[in-house]
């Protein structure tokens, strides 16, 4: 009855069932998206909690607009620049330019993130509903904003949305670009698809196995790109200007080639192989994400290799499941976080509908004497199965993740409140704590970082600070404190825990 009630204005409106069945469909979507822009808003300076990576980040971003440096603070007054980070100028720049038009707090940067993670929704949608389908489409937008770890990942100032919006986005011009090419616009679409696939490359290393995905595509479906003529060389020709770019916003003269190419090849720096794989095996079977990742793409190559010719899948297709095998392949050798993982799972994600009518599709023309397949196979099975995904990726999101964990923290508005407290002239030491000096407003601090993945030691020379009492307080984690309490008691005294923090005042 309530459904009909509220259907009863357009059954009035529309002539026919399609006009009917058209607003419904864009409800639909309407109603997603308005879903995923909740999510993405909701408790969003809070949630999740804010950590180590995120502070180095936004700590960069913020030099850039106050100092011009993109570097940490290491000393009152000095910005050291370091080229060895984990991101570029694709997710620096923008949120500098956001903090510095309005105004320099977590809130303003984890906006401009929301607004990425909106962007994927919509990019994401766009490029399945005209490579595929709508039907697909929709059914793809329902499955990717019901998963947990686009918003854990994706409100953080981290690397990983922004650089998977711009690898769909230089999927989807490239998709524009063969479509339009009878037409004479795919000069513009090739090289903006060029242009974004360099942002995509240089936003973090792990896009850097798109250059090979890309390269693998290219010899599957060389038809696809050399019909474009000379003008395929637009491509490489904007890649090569975004790459660039990055070049000279990231290194300066004195940085050594043959580290930073080291640095790039192995930044985890990650010790025996053998044993690393061994381990990241085990992690990979027992963790559910990791379990999903692997059901999604033996369902997409599944799909892929059974396709008719009329079916065959596009570039933009080929391209993104082979970038989904090499990520989940370099996972393997990496220091095995599940996160390194999410762009495979967003892409498995993105094509899972579509692959599953294709193989339900299949099974049903192989097994077509057997009535009962016929019925366990239809599409109306394969919706269900993804409204079910989406129930289930709904009860996570809510209650049942690490985003979920933190809706109901304080730990932002606690650090905001305390360092509004403190005297200016108050010297603080942040030892190893990038996620808590962030929210510090002056630059009347001290810091170090271990950042020995990458052959970094921020601030190491300060350390002598504590041993000889020279600063007012020292921030740290509490585990570290537990751990050596010895070194922390000769002139500091315990003034408060909170959020696994321990802060320390001079006796």
């Amino acid at each position: 009855i309530v459904v009909e009630g509220l259907l009863m204005p357009w059954r009035i409106l529309a002539k026919d069932k399609d006009a009917i069945k058209s607003r419904i469909y864009l409800l639909a979507v309407l109603g997603l998206f308005v879903f995923g822009a909740f999510f993405s808003l909701y408790k969003l300076s809070e949630s999740p909690s804010v950590w180590y990576d995120e502070g180095i980040y936004y700590q960069m971003s913020a030099n850039l607009v106050n100092h011009g440096v993109i570097g940490l603070t290491v000393t009152p007054g000095t910005v050291e620049h370091f080229s060895k980070i984990t991101v570029g100028y694709p997710l620096i720049y923008p949120i500098a330019a956001s903090l510095a038009i309005f105004g320099n707090n977590i809130l303003v940067a984890r906006a401009t993130m929301a607004l990425f993670l909106l962007m994927v929704l919509l990019v994401a949608y766009f490029l399945v509903r005209k490579s595929i389908g709508k039907n697909e489409a929709l059914l793809s937008l329902a499955l990717l904003v019901s998963f947990a770890p686009l918003y854990g990942n994706g409100k953080s100032v981290l690397g990983e949305v922004p650089g998977i919006l711009y690898l769909l986005l230089s999927l989807l011009l490239m998709h524009l670009a063969r479509v339009n090419k009878e037409q004479g616009k795919s000069n513009y679409f090739l090289a903006l698809s060029g242009f974004f696939a360099g942002l995509c490359v240089t936003t973090k290393p792990i896009f850097i196995l798109f250059i090979g995905a890309l390269m693998f595509t290219f010899l599957f479906k060389r038809k696809d790109i050399l019909c474009f003529g000379k003008k395929v060389f637009l491509f490489p020709i904007f890649f090569a200007i975004s790459f660039v770019l990055w070049i000279f916003t990231q290194f300066q003269s004195g940085d050594s080639p043959a580290q930073i190419l080291a640095f790039y090849v192995n930044p985890q720096n990650v010790g025996s192989l053998s044993s690393t794989i061994m381990t990241n095996i085990g992690m990979f079977f027992g963790q559910i994400g990791s379990v999903y990742l692997l059901a999604l793409l033996i369902i997409w190559s599944f799909s892929i290799i059974i396709r008719t010719k009329e079916q065959k899948p596009g570039f933009e297709e080929i391209t993104s499941f082979i970038f989904s095998l090499l990520v989940t392949a370099a996972f393997f050798r990496t220091s095995g976080y599940l996160r390194y993982l999410f762009p495979a799972q967003v892409l498995s994600i993105i094509y899972f509908p579509g692959s599953l009518y294709y193989c339900f599709g299949f099974i049903r023309a192989k097994m077509e004497r057997y009535s009962l397949i016929h019925k366990i196979f239809s599409r109306k099975s394969a919706i269900i199965l993804v409204v079910i995904l989406f129930i289930f990726g709904t009860y996570q999101l809510m209650f049942n993740s690490w985003v979920a964990d933190s809706y109901g923290s304080r730990k932002t508005a606690f650090w905001y409140n305390y360092f509004s407290t403190l005297p200016t002239d108050e010297k603080i030491f942040f030892y190893d704590t990038p996620e808590v000096a962030m929210f510090i407003k002056n630059g009347n601090y001290y810091q170090y970082l271990d950042l020995s993945p990458a052959g970094l030691f921020v601030g190491k020379d300060n350390n002598s600070l504590i041993d000889e009492g020279g600063v007012d307080q020292v921030i740290l984690k509490t585990d570290t404190f537990q751990n050596n309490k010895d070194k922390w008691e000769t002139h500091y005294r315990l003034e408060r825990e909170a959020f696994k923090y321990t802060i320390l005042v001079k006796k």
